[in-house]
Order: C-alpha cells, then structure tokens, then sequence
C-alpha cells in the first residue's frame, strides 16, 4: 500500500515555480536574489506526500461549493471547502479514503458534529457541521455523553475501533456549530496543516465563470514612499472592460516602497462571494509575485491578518489580499519566500511608464486580468523664486516638462491658475517665466514632469499676510509603523512653521512639507528605543501674529528582536514581551475608558500578529466575586481571589476589559410537548451577557437522572427528545447552566405523561 501511494503521490515544491524573477533589462534593473523559505515553512510544506487521486467525493449530495479553501475567516484561514446542501440536512456523508474513526468531536459551536478519519499515510479527513453519526458511532458518542454528564464531547478513538472503507457512511450531513446546512470537509497533513481539496481528482467542480476583480489597493511602506504623490494607503476602482477584463483609467505614480493588494471574489453558476485561488502580479509582463492557495496553516491559523490588508479590513474598507510579504511569516503560499518579497520598489525600475498586469484565478483555471501603468519615478522637486516681475529657477530635473503657476488674493477664495511648458522658457540650465505681479498676494507653484509626476506645491508670498490670528490645528495620526503629522490653519502661513519633536531627552525638527498656504504635512517614525509620552510643539506665524501649539501622545514600541515591559495608565496595565513576540516592529498606542461595565484598555494597531504571546496584568482595586480579564470579550481569567488579573495574549493585539459578572445565565421559552409512545420534548433557549456559557455545565435532567439534549451555541436553544418512553404520571424536569464565572441558574418544571 505504502509503494502504492508514493507511486501516485503528487509532490508540490518550490522548483515548481521556476519562472520567477527573470527581468527583461530594458524594463527592470537587476533584482538581488531571493531569500530561502524560513525553515519552519520548509520543514512543514515542503511537499505534499499523499495519493490526490485517491479521495472520493464525501456526500451524496450534488456538488454546489458554497465556501472555498483559505477564505477569510476572522481569526483562522477556512480549512476547507464547503459542500452547501440547500435547506435540507440528513445526507449521506461518506469516507472519503480507506482509513478510521480518529476522533470524534461534538460541541454547541464552531464545528459542531465532527469526525476526524486518520489514514494509512497519516493524512487526516474531516467531516463537520453534522447532524448525527452512524449508529455505531452515536451510540458511543451517547453512552460517554451520559458518563460524563455533559454535551460537548472529545472521543479519542484506537486504529482497531472503528476501521472505514472508502465509500463506508460514516454520517449525516447537517447544521450542527455555526452556518446552514452544509458539509465542510478538510484534507490535513501529518503536521495538522490543511491542503486545498480541490487538488485531488475526485474533489473538483465544474465552474466557467472567472472572479471579479472588485479594488486594487497600493500601500506605501516607509516614511519616504509616496502614492501619486502622497503617504498613506491608497484604493482604486478599475472599470470593467469585460467580464473578464478590468482597467484602471490613469496612471499610478509611485515612489518608494509599496506593495500592492487585490480585492477580488470568485463564483460559480451556484454561488457567489466565494475565495480566489491563484493571483499573479506581472510588471512589463514579468512574473513578480504569485499566490497560490494550495496549503493553509492551522497551528497558525491567525496569521491570516497577514494574508490580508489589515487597515482596510478594521475600516471597512474590503478585504484586500497582499501580494508582498513585509515580515517573516509561516504562510506557505507565496512565490518567490522571502521576509520583503513581492515589495516593489521603484530605484529597481527604469524611470516611467510600466505595464502592470494582475491575473487573478479560480482553481479551474478561469482567469480575470487587471491592468494599469503605473509610473515609477521621483517627483520632481522645483527651485524658483520670485524676482521683478520673473518667475526665475533653476532646472535641477531635466524631465522637469511642466510649471503650474497659482495666485490669488488673500481674500479670494479660488486660485487662478497658468500652464507653461518649461521648453518655451528655458535657458540652459535656467529658467526665467515673466507674469503679471499685479492684484497677487500670494502664488503657488507645482512642477510636472513628462511622465504627469507633480511635486509638492512650492509657496511665495508677494504681500505679507494680514486680517485676524487665525486658528491653528495639530493632529497626529499613528500608524503601524510611522506617524503623519498635520499642521492646519484656517488662515494663511507667513512662513513655512517648524515642528519640534520630544521623546524622553531626545529633541529633533521634522521636516514640514506644504500641502496648501494653510496646510503642511511631516511624516515620521517615532524612536524605538523610548516608551512612553512623545510632545509635539509648533511654532508658526499666521496672519502676521505669532500661534503654537502643543499636542502629546504616547507611544510604546514592539520591537522585534527585543525584550520590555511597558507601565500604562500609572501601572494598572502592564505589558510584556519577548524577543520573538513582534514579526516585525510596531507602535502600539492605549487608551482607558471607564464605563457601567467596567474598565476598557483600547489598544491598536488591532489585530497586529504576535509571533509569540505578550503577557498582559492589569492591577484592579481589589479582589471580587464575578471579576474577569477579558481579550476581545472573551473571558481569559478570573479575578475572584486577586487583585492582579493576567494572562497571555496569544494571537494578535486585542481589546482589553476588566468587567464584573455576578448575574447568572438566563433561561426562556421551556415548551413542553408529549408526542406519541409517551415521549416527551423539551426546548428551551438561553443567554449570558457577559461572560459566556460554560456549556460542559449545561444539565437537563428528569427526575434526578442526567438526559443529553442537543445544544445549539449559534442560535442559543437547546432540544431534548426521549428516546425511551416515560412511565405514566408526574416527574420533575430540571435545567441547570452555569456561565464562565460560575454563575449558576436551576430551573424546575413539572412534566406529565398520562
């Protein structure tokens, strides 16, 4: 057998992908050479050793794909796909290859019904949301369910307990844990890591219709790297050309480091909204960067907010796929590997014009394309001044092409504006452009090179600024990684202002650029090496009347490759990491509120990926029954006995809430019914607000003797149908439900058989 299957195994590697990083050298300047995987992914992915031809289709339902592998989930990349099956539930569901029952699983959430198949190459099946099992399996799920007194249940099972062969029922298809009615069904290699099952013959799906490409999104990934001249993150909307084809209608200009994301979905003539399983990124149509979702991770599932564009999703903005990598991550499914590959920087292309193309696949090779130029260059920086009645400067860019020359009154409320092309008015090296200096307070200059790149506007003023002080605003804005700064007038600038930075004893100028003649913008990464209070002050002269303005913040960095404990709100909260916690640096920010609930710590940049946990304490004022520390609104520990709340944030950055829960759990709706042969149903629903449902502790039992009812977590209901018939008369039905903090809640009814 074990000949059998290597003679058929497909191996997926790396040389697979041998097209990569070719440059044409007209277009591209030679790129350095790629960095190995990191070894935890080559040791974890490096093949898939496993017969693909031998897994059978697992349901005896048609095959509609309702979700598909590697789609986002919340916290985890979904495993699987799922086989949707309508409104109906109790199909046939089948082992999928010769193996046995590994592993049974029940729960009120997440999976729901679950059976884990383990196989002769020690690959693993899976088989979720069920209604039931076979009965031999029920019946085993049934007697440890009334052992042990609870709902949920885990069965580890022996290889001689219950052997299957291909094609063996082994369940029943349902809606069990969370969604409709559908089946999931996962392929996991011996490392618990999933492979996409449409790789296996017998798993694939007709589909003709390729995905949508909906967004391209551009992220600038320093302090120095621009987007059509400007720092931040950037969206465009293409239009369609076709169904297949999209097009953004005018040039990108790019300078710097930036890393592009694609907002796409697949579907099939049965559903929509579904994952896209190939993108390609081609510049001057050479191959970059490829994602392919063959492999998912599972140990690090969460590590899917790297896959995605985290700003936007928080934002709302769509979920954007990163084509780049910008930190060490164990996610298996990028050509070429590497910390900074996919990161496109625009000194490693020749100046102007490139063709950039993304094609975007489903796993039947239906294909969608995106288009756009994007223009790679520097945007020029001009140097005039005004003398006479002259507009004189010299030409330190020779693809200087264009001058766009503003004035206005100061109390004019639109600029007049001129074009002149800098051929007719140059000298040399020089430049001389007469204009009319009369009725012109102030003028505005941008410079436009032959490729449409304007540079930041240049400010003169002819008549010094007068009328009222004006306002001055100061914001901050805090990124992962850097910290723009806007400087605002309702007036005009006199003059450029300065902005001086504090951090601990550490002073520094930032370097102001102008936006408008009452706007000026700087961007900054803050010290790593100081935690704590940063002050900005301002000084600027507006109107003629000197204004300031002092604004402070504090920052504390996550520094990879170090260790550090940060003290915020006068110690209350302290924070602890390692030196592998961090993927790569961050600047995380804490802010308090104090409400009827509690104590909320808001940090950010949410969902920012811990490599390792960071140890979280919060000191309250005293122990008290019903106490607990929260992530995210789950209960992560209690504070009965302690006034000092810990535990390890393992996953990412979370909120952080200290609330008290001493109310029990609430209990509505019993209904009562007795159907035929003396057995009665019962159904209640249940609720908790705060910190959640022990379900291992929700009981029902009638006349003192524990019964199994079926527990639904998604829609908070719970059913119990006998299976035996109740001897005629009363008998006292009791539902006990605890939540997390032990908060306990009975109810008792009678119930009648006659």
């Amino acid at each position: 057998m074990k000949a059998q299957v290597l003679k058929y195994a497909v191996l997926l590697t790396v040389c697979g992908f041998c097209t990569f990083l070719v440059p044409r050298t007209a277009a591209i300047l030679p790129l350095s050479s790629t960095l190995p995987p990191p070894p935890s992914i080559a040791a974890l992915y490096d093949t898939i050793a496993t017969d693909l031809g031998d897994y059978a289709w697992p349901i005896n339902a048609r095959p509609k794909i309702t979700s598909t592998f590697a789609e986002y989930r919340a916290t985890h990349f979904h495993g699987g796909i799922d086989i949707g099956t309508g409104t109906r539930t109790g199909f046939e569901v089948y082992a999928s290859r010769d193996g046995y029952v590994e592993r049974i699983r029940v729960s009120p959430i997440g999976y729901g019904k679950i059976l884990y198949l383990r196989h002769s190459d020690g690959y693993v099946t899976t088989y979720a949301h069920l209604d039931r099992f076979s009965q031999i399996l029920d019946e085993r799920v049934h007697r440890e369910q009334k052992l042990k007194e609870r709902y949920p249940i885990t069965i580890e099972c022996s290889p001689d307990e219950y052997p299957v062969r291909k094609g063996d029922v082994i369940a029943y298809s349902g809606e069990t844990g969370a969604g409709s009615p559908h089946l999931h069904f996962e392929i996991r290699d011996p490392n618990n890591n999933f492979i996409n099952p449409f790789l296996g013959k017998g798993l694939s799906v007709n589909d003709r219709i390729s995905p949508t490409i909906f967004k391209l999104g551009i992220v600038p990934l320093d302090e120095s790297s621009l987007v059509d001249g400007t720092w931040g993150l950037r969206t465009f909307k293409p239009r369609t050309i076709s169904s297949r084809k999209f097009k953004l209608s005018q040039p990108i200009h790019i300078t710097g480091n930036i890393g592009f994301a694609i907002s796409a979905r697949d579907r099939s003539a049965e559903s929509w909204m579904r994952g896209v399983y190939r993108h390609r990124l081609f510049i001057d149509d050479d191959l970059l960067f490829e994602v392919r979702l063959d492999r998912a991770p599972n140990d690090d599932a969460h590590q899917i907010q790297l896959y995605y564009e985290p700003d936007l999703l928080l934002d709302g903005a769509g979920k954007f796929e990163r084509l780049y990598v910008d930190s060490h991550n164990a996610l298996p499914f990028y050509q070429p590997q590497g910390d900074k590959s996919g990161v496109i920087s625009s000194e490693r292309f020749v100046p102007g014009p490139h063709r950039l193309r993304i094609v975007s696949s489903d796993f039947n090779n239906n294909e969608s394309e995106l288009t756009a130029t994007v223009v790679f260059n520097h945007p020029p920086v001009p140097h005039f001044e005004v003398e006479g009645n002259e507009l004189s400067g010299f030409l330190a860019d020779n693809n200087l092409e264009k001058i766009h020359l503003f004035t206005k009154q100061f109390e004019a409320k639109k600029w007049r504006r001129r074009t002149y092309t800098v051929h007719e008015y140059r000298r040399g090296d020089s430049i001389s452009i007469p204009f009319r200096t009369e009725n012109v307070d102030v003028l505005k200059m941008i410079g436009e090179n032959k490729w449409g790149s304007a540079s930041l506007p240049l400010i003169r003023f002819l008549s010094p600024p007068h009328g009222t002080p004006g306002r001055l605003k100061v914001t901050p804005q805090i990124g992962r990684e850097s910290v723009q700064l806007n400087i605002m007038t309702d007036k005009v600038f006199d003059l450029a202002p300065r902005a001086f930075l504090y951090e601990g004893e550490k002073r520094r100028e930032l370097v102001l650029q102008p936006k408008d003649v009452g706007e000026y913008v700087a961007v900054f990464r803050p010290l790593e090496t100081y935690s704590g209070t940063r002050r900005i002050v301002v000084d600027a002269i507006v109107n003629g009347n000197e204004v300031h303005d002092l604004k402070e913040f504090s920052i504390y960095p996550i520094v990879s490759g170090h260790s550090d404990t940060m003290l915020i709100d006068a110690g209350r909260l302290r924070l602890s990491y390692g030196p592998a916690t961090a993927l790569k640096t961050f600047f995380l920010q804490a802010s308090k509120s104090v409400n009827g609930q509690g104590v909320l710590y808001n940090l950010s940049p949410l969902r920012t990926v811990l490599q390792q946990p960071m140890n979280v304490q919060v000191l309250v004022d005293s122990a008290r029954r019903g106490q607990g520390l929260y992530f995210d609104d789950q209960l992560v520990a209690r504070g009965d006995s302690t006034n000092v709340l810990a535990a390890n944030m393992r996953y990412d950055i979370s909120t952080i809430a200290v609330r008290i829960d001493d109310t029990p759990p609430h209990i509505a709706n019993v209904r009562i019914r007795t159907i035929a042969r003396r057995l009665p149903s019962v159904s209640f629903s249940f609720s908790d607000d705060q910190s959640g449902i022990e379900y291992n502790e929700l009981k029902m039992y009638i006349d003192g003797e524990f019964v199994v009812p079926e527990v639904d977590g998604e829609h908070h209901r719970a059913t119990y149908i006998a299976q035996e018939p109740l001897a005629p008369g009363s008998h006292l039905l009791t539902i006990r439900i605890k939540d997390k903090m032990g908060n306990s809640v009975d109810l008792q009814r009678k119930l009648k058989i006659l």
